[in-house]
């Protein structure tokens, strides 16, 4: 796409939700209070309210007197009041917060959301006529430049007009518009992908089973073979005990694509990314680290402007041998 409609269009669609009554604690707050004597760590809590996510299960409340419970003693002494339960350990296992599962419940929730931006991205651009017409020499040409605006015909305008011109226009029902067939796939300017596969999630029990793993893709093409972009992706999966695995990278991801043969174009792409593991029942499931990822392209340009996009592809992440996946979607530029 040759303009920012595309940005704009996309974060309308992820900021246009309702405010949610939960609120976010960043997660370098979340280690900080960590650190912070229990009693303590209510006295200055970062938070930001969410716009996205599940509303989790109701707590029931407490309130002044509600026993402070450190290590199953009390630092609070006893007076009346509510108490405030224990968390229970099993042996072996994390305790049982079911962060993986939020996590990737949350992140099925925002595809779905840029998976409909896509859709309706795809059925504009699907409309789109990007090609050539025939039109009558003297076709009326509508001039925007510096000082002002001119309309003349197309057999009349002269090289110091077209130099001047910051834009110009015509309109189908001004003359004879006969369509002569649409430009090539042409990548050249913003671009939004989303894509949805398979890929391998490494767990801490050692074993990497396939899961559902999807990329939403926001970036520019200076040119038709190479780009920028910015890059989410995610995969996820039941581990051997029956608890959620959530697998999340953000980065950024170049892309070189020079192989044109009709309707197909191919080529390589490669980025970095900053990855985060959450494991539900694994008390060794949480990793943080820099992921490398690599592979290859396979496009079927559709139309000018939009392209079904197959990947295969690897990663390098938590110290895990070559992670695969392979996923497909739609490409708008």
């Amino acid at each position: 796409m040759r303009t920012t409609g595309v940005v704009v269009l996309a974060l309308a669609f992820a900021l246009g939700g309702c405010l949610h009554t939960t609120h976010k604690i960043p997660r370098g707050e979340l280690m900080r209070l960590a650190q912070t004597a229990p009693e303590q760590r209510g006295e200055h809590v970062r938070v930001i309210q969410d716009i996205t996510g599940d509303e989790p299960p109701r707590s029931d409340r407490v309130d002044s007197t509600t026993v402070i419970i450190i290590g199953g003693g009390s630092s609070g002494g006893s007076g009346g009041g509510g108490s405030a339960a224990p968390v229970h350990h099993q042996p072996g296992k994390a305790p049982h917060l079911d962060l993986a599962a939020s996590k990737s419940d949350s992140a099925a929730a925002l595809f779905i959301v840029a998976a409909a931006v896509a859709i309706t991205l795809a059925f504009t651009e699907g409309a789109r006529y990007d090609g050539w017409v025939g039109l009558h020499p003297m076709h009326p040409v509508h001039m925007f430049g510096p000082g002002g605006y001119v309309v003349m015909p197309l057999a009349q305008i002269d090289p110091q007009t077209a130099a001047w011109a910051e834009r110009a226009v015509v309109r189908p029902e001004e003359g004879p518009w006969t369509p002569r067939g649409r430009a090539p796939f042409d990548r050249a300017g913003w671009t939004y992908s989303v894509l949805l596969g398979a890929g391998q999630v490494p767990s801490a029990f050692g074993d990497k089973d396939l899961g559902t793993a999807g990329r939403v893709q926001l970036g520019y093409f200076p040119t038709h073979q190479f780009g920028i972009q910015l890059d989410w992706g995610f995969a996820f999966r039941d581990n051997r005990v029956g608890e959620r695995i959530f697998d999340d990278r953000i980065g950024v991801e170049a892309v070189f694509a020079p192989i044109d043969a009709g309707i197909f174009h191919a080529g390589v792409f490669g980025g970095l990314a900053f990855a985060s593991r959450f494991e539900d029942g694994n008390p060794n499931g949480r990793r943080d680290g820099g992921a490398l990822s690599y592979g290859a392209l396979l496009q079927l340009g559709l139309t000018t402007r939009l392209g079904l996009t197959g990947r295969l592809g690897a990663s390098a992440a938590y110290g895990e041998p070559a992670i695969m996946d392979a996923m497909v979607g739609l490409s708008i530029y």
